[in-house]
């Protein structure tokens, strides 16, 4: 999977684009670990609610540096076994 998307932002490079976005839900851990390996990082938060069979999305810009949910889990881990 790490692949495939690296091969996509490369194609989105070909042809001009700036930037390349991916959105992944938070709990899927696999989809994430592809999305670092191909050299993705998070950048945007998104939120989705439904009323009445309307979606409506907002977006959140995160802070630069922002780890990815499984590299934060990893660090809670090691730092509640050293306790």
């Amino acid at each position: 999977m790490a692949a495939a998307m690296a091969l996509v932002a490369e194609r989105g490079r070909e042809i001009g684009a700036r930037y390349v976005i991916t959105f992944v839900e938070q709990n899927n851990i696999a989809s994430l670990k592809g999305c670092k390996r191909a050299g993705f990082s998070p950048y945007l938060l998104r939120h989705e609610k439904w009323f009445l069979f309307r979606r409506s999305l907002s977006l959140d810009k995160l802070p630069d540096g922002t780890p990815y949910p499984f590299d934060v889990k990893a660090e809670q881990a090691v730092d509640s076994v050293a306790i």
